[in-house]
């Protein structure tokens, strides 16, 4: 059952057919393999129905572009699972300002979710060429292997004209374009095995600096004017980092951040290298106590692994329970 989603998108009709791109959750209501994401998704709805301010909220996320739905998700995601361990962890509704709080005696301390959209682009490439397949009927009987370049995508994306090109590829595979194809550098070929099925890949997965993401980028994008503004709101703050999006997959996610809370030593060197980064970075972040790494399923209440924060010292540390 998905009538509180139904129900939003049936009162919002009139500013759904105003966007430009029709929100991806109307996709996925026609997608039988999304039943476990929607209902979850559909509870989060119904929370915020009922809150005030939830609304205002609700047309942030939901009408909002594939970008920005991803990291409302992940702020809806990390909050909900904290507040149903923490009796003192409170929403923030606006649609500006800190994200949460911990009220604690001692005073508030401010809960903030980013994320790390590096290969947002993937995900959107992924969604909406998968859409346009199915709406032209193009894999009812044959499936397809898609190779594209991520400097591509990443170049569209940044340019915004990402769902231009997505559509101009589309079209060529309706006309059989190999031409076009070559010049948006990307490779479609049947895949007659698989029937109905889309694989997506590019060959530089296993070559990519996600380290760097999230060590030394991670820090500048904190020490930005906008988020300096908004950790300036409490005295304290404990930063979030949603990294569902942060590089291709590579076999190093998530087993890397869960080696930070000690369930794995597949990837301690590099577990390790991240917490010695940030014991030293925090401390020129004066009003930031902590870090956590998460990694989010979009069909599970439960993050893909057990939460750490990685604390500026053990005289920061907070009774948060995660």
């Amino acid at each position: 059952m998905v009538q509180n989603i139904e129900r939003f998108f049936a009162d919002k009709t009139a500013k759904v057919k105003q966007l430009q791109l029709e929100p991806i959750l109307l996709k996925w209501l026609k997608s039988p393999g999304m039943g476990k994401t929607l209902a979850i998704i559909d509870r989060h709805v119904e929370q915020l129905r009922t809150q005030p301010g939830g609304q205002a909220k609700l047309e942030q996320w939901l009408l909002s572009d594939d970008r920005d739905f991803n990291a409302i998700t992940a702020e809806r995601y990390i909050i909900s699972y904290l507040r149903q361990k923490n009796l003192c962890v409170v929403d923030n509704l606006c649609t500006a300002g800190i994200d949460a709080r911990l009220a604690l005696e001692d005073g508030d301390i401010g809960i903030e979710i980013t994320t790390l959209n590096g290969f947002i682009a993937d995900w959107i490439l992924i969604e909406r060429l998968s859409q346009y397949f199915d709406e032209h009927s193009l894999r009812h009987h044959k499936g397809y292997e898609i190779i594209y370049s991520h400097r591509k995508i990443q170049i569209e994306t940044q340019g915004n004209t990402i769902y231009k090109y997505i559509q101009t590829i589309g079209d060529a595979v309706v006309k059989g374009d190999t031409d076009t194809l070559d010049r948006l550098e990307i490779s479609i070929t049947d895949s007659e095995p698989f029937p109905g099925v889309l694989s997506f890949r590019h060959d530089q997965a296993t070559n990519f600096p996600w380290y760097q993401y999230v060590t030394t980028d991670l820090a500048q994008k904190l020490k930005q004017r906008g988020k300096q503004k908004q950790f300036a709101e409490y005295r304290r703050n404990i930063v979030f980092v949603g990294v569902n999006h942060t590089s291709p997959p590579n076999g190093v996610f998530p087993y890397v951040f869960e080696a930070l809370s000690g369930h794995n030593q597949w990837y301690k060197i590099e577990a390790d290298a991240i917490r010695e980064f940030w014991s030293t970075e925090l401390s020129n972040l004066s009003n930031v106590l902590g870090i956590c790494f998460f990694l989010y399923a979009i069909d599970s209440d439960e993050p893909f692994y057990p939460l750490t924060i990685l604390w500026r010292g053990e005289r920061d540390k907070v009774n948060l329970v995660i």
